[in-house]
């Protein structure tokens, strides 16, 4: 028989659906493992336990062929929002004459990596498929059966469509050089942190982690230390007007900025520049001069 190596041409039935937000802290064993099972992380965090423990957050798929044993958790902060979707899996092969009789075998195993991070905007998709799968499947099969088996279909295309190699789809160490340059070069606009996420198609979380992973501070607290570095070097180098400054930092207005540079700085900004002109005329009288005596 032919391997076949895209999911979306097989044959399924839905044994069970189910659209489930979790509990802070709620914990569980998969039980049916005669199955494939794919669970759609659609809001929250957790953590996946199989060989080892898999943390998994919103926009995440994960895929269990039968005999898997797992145990699934959610955050005690940021709960888990799960669709759960079932599945009895056929591969059909018809033979060439009409009088012949189909060819069916199960399938043990669909072409689905464990675990997939799905970029924003196809997360947002999937997420859709899944719900629409979910509303439509009804356990008796009566009403509707083969429209939910065409959203199953489509689910399946989108999950697979995805996996396909990218050669424009950059790597996380892409991803998060350009949000740090982006926050370098665009720190004086109105930059908020879910906004940049949704441009470089990666979640908000996700983003949290990176930064946290690689600079031990989130994207913000990173904008912030941006903005208070341009700040000082416009306090001690300029005449700028405390509202220009704010400005030009990219705060709303005086008052904000000041509140930010007292918390990053320990005083105000005019406290700032008067220590810092201080400071520098104080380097220039006691800088050597050039040259030597006449």
């Amino acid at each position: 028989m032919t391997e076949q190596t895209d999911p979306s041409g097989y044959s399924y039935h839905i044994v069970w659906t189910v659209d489930r937000r979790t509990e802070p802290g709620w914990s569980d064993i998969r039980q049916n493992v005669n199955v494939h099972s794919l669970y759609w992380i659609q809001e929250g965090q957790g953590t996946i336990y199989a060989d080892a423990p898999y943390p998994v957050e919103g926009g995440t798929l994960a895929y269990l062929p039968p005999g898997l044993q797992i145990r699934t958790e959610s955050d005690k902060t940021f709960p888990l929002q799960i669709v759960m979707v079932l599945l009895s899996v056929w591969s059909v092969r018809h033979p060439a004459a009409s009088s012949g009789v189909p060819e069916v075998d199960a399938v043990p195993s669909l072409r689905l990596p464990f675990l997939t991070r799905y970029p924003v905007e196809a997360a947002k998709d999937i997420g859709r498929a899944f719900r629409r799968v979910a509303e439509g499947w009804v356990p008796d099969g009566r009403g509707g059966d083969l429209a939910v088996k065409a959203e199953l279909l489509k689910l399946m295309h989108l999950l697979v469509q995805e996996l396909r190699p990218s050669a424009h789809r950059p790597s996380v160490a892409d991803v998060f050089e350009a949000v740090k340059t982006h926050l370098e070069q665009e720190f004086a606009q109105d930059v908020k942190v879910r906004d940049l996420a949704d441009k470089f198609a990666i979640s908000a979380t996700y983003l949290r982690r990176l930064f946290l992973q690689r600079l031990g501070m989130t994207p913000k607290h990173y904008l912030q230390q941006v903005r208070n570095e341009h700040a000082c070097r416009y306090l001690t180098y300029t005449g700028m007007s405390m509202k220009d400054v704010a400005r030009a930092c990219g705060y709303a207005d005086e008052f904000h900025f000041s509140k930010a540079f007292r918390r990053m700085n320990g005083r105000s900004p005019s406290d700032y520049r008067l220590h810092a002109s201080a400071a520098r005329s104080e380097r220039m009288i006691t800088a050597p001069t050039s040259g030597g005596p006449a």
